[in-house]
C-alpha cells in the first residue's frame, strides 16, 4: 500500500502567525518555520520536509530559508542539507535576557581561531541524557567527512569530548559515566581501560586540553578544551578536529596550547573575571590553578590597557 503524505510528513502547523490577517507573507512564513523547528525540538529538517509540513511553495520556502541562513537565524549543515534554528536567534535572546554569554563568547573567539589556523571547530554542551550536542560549527576550511554535523550528538564516552569534560568533574560523575556507558573499542587506538582513562583525565587537568589520535574515528585527530565557570566546572567544550593529514600528531601540542588559551579567553569574557574567584573548583588543584591564571591574565591586561590610556 502506498503511504499517504500525512504518514511521511506531519500536517501543516496552525500557528498564530499563520492565522494573522493583513501580515507580510514572507515574515509569516519565516515565523512558521521557526515554530516548526521549535516544535520538533530543533531537530534538523530539509527544505522539502519544511515546505511539505507548512504547505509552502518549495521555491518560496527555499528563498526564505537561504535569507534566514544568511542572517544566522537558521543554520544549514552542508553535508545533510538540513536546517535548524541558528545562533543568531540565541544572540537576539541574549540581548533580551542576558543569557548564552558563554556561547556568544565561544563563537566569537572560535571564529578568530579557525580563521587564523584554517581548522574546523565544534562548540558543544552536555545534554540532559549525558551526550554532547554540537550547538555550533565553525569552519576555517572545507568540512571533512569525519566531523559531527551541526546538531549532532556524541556519546558521553566520546573520546576527546569525554576527556575534556570529565577532567573537570567530580570522581563520582566519572565513575557513574563509566558504569553506564563503558569504554568501547571504536578504533585500535581507543582507550578501553578505566585506569588509562582516568590517567588521561589527570593529564588533561595538568595541561588544560584533551587529545584524540584516531580514538573515535580512524585517521581523524582532535583536540578539546573546556570553558570553565568561576567554580571550575565545564560549561562548554571547544573541539578542533580534522584529518590526520591536516592535524598531524606533531602539531597537536601547539594547537592544544592555543585552544586552551582560547577557552580561557571565553571564560574571562563570559564571566568578567577581574578578581578572586568566589568559590572553589570541583575538579582538582590544577583546575583551580587554571582559574587563577585566567584571572591573573585578565588583571594584567586591564592594568596594561589602563597604562596605555594614561600614556595617551
Amino acid at each position: 500500500m502506498k503511504a499517504s503524505t500525512d504518514q511521511i510528513f506531519p500536517p501543516p502547523l496552525k500557528t498564530e502567525a499563520a492565522a494573522a490577517k493583513g501580515g507580510v507573507p514572507a515574515i509569516l512564513h519565516a515565523v512558521d518555520i521557526f515554530e516548526f523547528l521549535k516544535e520538533r525540538g530543533n531537530e534538523p529538517a530539509t527544505m522539502t520536509e519544511i515546505a511539505a509540513a507548512l504547505a509552502m511553495n518549495p521555491s518560496t520556502c527555499f528563498n526564505i530559508l537561504r535569507t534566514l541562513e544568511a542572517a544566522d537565524l537558521l543554520a544549514r549543515d552542508d553535508d545533510s542539507k538540513r536546517y535548524r534554528l541558528g545562533v543568531g536567534l540565541r544572540e537576539l535572546a541574549a540581548a533580551v535576557g542576558g543569557e548564552d554569554a558563554v556561547l556568544l563568547a565561544a563563537r566569537n573567539r572560535g571564529a578568530e581561531f579557525v580563521r587564523a589556523y584554517k581548522l574546523i571547530m565544534l562548540l558543544c554542551h552536555q545534554a540532559e541524557d549525558g551526550s554532547f550536542v554540537v550547538v555550533d560549527k565553525l569552519r576555517g576550511r572545507p568540512d571533512p567527512r569525519g566531523t559531527v554535523p551541526l546538531g549532532g550528538r556524541v556519546p558521553p564516552n566520546g573520546a576527546v569530548l569525554s576527556k575534556a569534560f570529565y577532567a573537570h568533574r567530580p570522581e563520582r560523575d566519572v565513575d557513574e559515566m563509566l558504569d553506564v556507558h563503558g569504554l568501547p573499542a571504536r578504533t585500535k587506538t581507543s582507550i578501553t581501560e578505566i585506569a588509562d582513562f582516568k590517567a588521561s583525565l589527570a593529564e588533561v587537568r595538568e595541561r588544560g586540553y584533551s587529545i584524540s589520535l584516531g580514538e573515535y574515528e580512524p585517521d581523524y585527530n582532535a583536540v578539546g578544551a573546556a570553558v570553565l565557570d568561576p567554580d571550575g566546572a565545564p560549561v562548554m567544550l571547544m573541539i578542533v578536529t580534522g584529518h590526520a593529514s591536516f592535524m598531524p600528531e606533531r602539531l597537536i601540542p601547539a594547537i592544544g596550547e592555543r585552544l586552551r588559551q582560547a577557552a580561557d579567553d571565553v571564560t574571562t569574557s563570559a564571566y568578567h573575571l577581574t578578581g578572586p574567584s568566589a568559590g572553589g573548583p570541583v575538579g582538582g588543584g590544577s583546575t583551580k590553578g587554571r582559574i587563577h591564571k585566567i584571572e591573573s591574565r585578565s588583571r594584567r591586561r586591564a592594568a596594561r590597557d589602563e597604562g596605555r590610556s594614561r600614556a595617551l
